[in-house]
């Protein structure tokens, strides 16, 4: 699926938004991704047993999530926007929804890291 403002459950995206995007994905939006505005993301997991649910992750979540987990070595269990799981599998949510907000709303990210202290890179 293209990004490009044909997304079925897309709001408040400009169009330079959708080009990038559109960039970010090489042209086709992962089926996974149920839904983008700017302020959330909404993405289809896997729950225990099976079960898919959609998360939604905000930017607040992203940076929580980089704050408090990302460095945490103690446990193989990490958690972004309420939901736990194997540390390489949140991970790799907290780094693609970094990614997508650094082009869709990056002035959340910035806003919400000087709120920690941390300082946006790349």
């Amino acid at each position: 699926m293209k990004a490009s403002g044909k997304h079925p459950h897309s709001r408040s995206l400009t169009y330079d938004e959708w080009e990038a995007l559109d960039i970010l994905y090489n042209y086709e939006v992962p089926e996974y991704i149920t839904g983008i505005k700017k302020s959330e993301i909404s993405i289809r997991v896997t729950k225990g047993w099976g079960e898919s649910i959609n998360l939604t992750i905000t930017p607040e979540d992203v940076i929580e999530y980089y704050h408090k987990d990302a460095r945490n070595i103690s446990s193989g269990i990490r958690t972004i926007a309420g939901f736990s799981g194997d540390w390489r599998h949140i991970d790799e949510l907290a780094k693609e929804s970094l990614e997508i907000y650094k082009v869709i709303n990056r002035e959340a990210l910035i806003r919400e890291a000087d709120k920690h202290g941390m300082q946006m890179r790349g």
